[in-house]
């Protein structure tokens, strides 16, 4: 529950049973990087709570009004408004991992409403970037089109590069290509949007994509020379225009 680590690093009351002493460090880094940077943080003022004792009861507490023998299992109806007002102000959203907690419940549905929200402000200006496996199947499942939220499944690789590690996938992409190419002898359409994967093998992955989806341009990058050829060899075999 880094919530409350990070409210008691804070000063903001919580119960102590929530408060894992040994994360304190940590959380006060936290929280002193925040305020170096003016960087906000918004902490939950409520949680839906199941009872320890009778697991179908449930019932909305304040953050520092938990009472002995409820356990919180999603956000409070008060926090979800909070954070919905104070996103749609934003330019460029970062949705990282699930709202839920490991024990949490259908009939909340923090997730869900949160997932309706991020669906609203990406429509608009909000540039809307959904992190990890849990959180882009829930986004799949709440909102109308993914066209205008970018999805990023792999959350260790994103917490990595946030973290300031050199990523060996994304330092190929940055290193300057010498030679000028020619778009339009690679894809029949080099308007369409571009998929790459980075470290693609055999392409098995990558052609099944491009048969799936016409709408979309595919690069792969590999080190491996014969895997190259190979993928090669293969679309000019299968005709394929789109990777």
């Amino acid at each position: 529950m880094m919530s409350f680590q990070i409210m008691h690093a804070s000063r903001v009351q919580v119960p102590i049973d929530f408060v894992d002493h040994k994360a304190l460090p940590e959380a006060l880094d936290i929280v002193r990087l925040a305020r170096d940077n003016n960087v906000k943080i918004l902490y939950p003022k409520d949680f839906w709570c199941r009872n320890k004792y009778n697991r179908k009861q449930l019932h909305v507490f304040p953050s520092h009004e938990i009472l002995d023998g409820w356990v919180p299992i999603d956000l409070g109806p008060i926090t979800l408004d909070e954070i919905g007002s104070l996103l749609s102000d934003c330019k460029k959203i970062t949705w990282i991992g699930p709202v839920k907690f490991a024990d949490g419940s259908e009939e909340t549905n923090g997730g869900s409403k949160l997932a309706k929200i991020l669906d609203q402000l990406s429509k608009g200006n909000c540039e809307t970037t959904v992190v990890g496996t849990t959180a882009c199947n829930l986004v799949t499942q709440e909102t109308s089109s993914l066209s205008s939220i970018n999805m990023v499944e792999n959350a260790s690789a994103v917490w990595e590069f946030l973290k300031g590690r050199k990523l060996p996938g994304v330092m190929a992409v940055d290193r300057a290509y010498p030679f000028e190419i020619k778009w339009n002898n690679v894809y029949s359409d080099p308007t369409q949007s571009l998929v790459v994967d980075i470290g693609s093998g055999n392409g098995l992955f990558l052609f099944e994509m491009a048969r799936k989806r016409k709408d979309l341009n595919f690069l792969g990058l590999e080190m491996n020379e014969k895997l190259v050829l190979r993928c090669l060899d293969s679309i000019q075999q299968f005709g394929i225009k789109n990777g």
